[in-house]
């Protein structure tokens, strides 16, 4: 099972925000939010990549998408 803690990490942006930075590059990978449903994850450029039930779901998908 991958460990998405080895790609990226998170930095406290705010109540319930977070901005996702590349673990080895340290640049901006995207940002999670705490929503009514989950969690939202948003890319780099601020757009909705869509809503998951954990954190760690939302990192998957990004590491997918990259």
């Amino acid at each position: 099972m991958l460990a998405f803690s080895e790609f990226f990490y998170l930095v406290h942006a705010g109540q319930g925000r977070w901005t996702i930075k590349h673990r080895i590059t340290d640049e901006p990978a995207g940002a999670v939010a705490r929503s009514d449903t989950g969690f939202a994850l948003y890319d780099e450029h601020d757009h909705i990549v869509g809503r998951f039930d954990t954190i760690e779901h939302a990192l998957g998908e990004l590491y997918a998408a990259v």
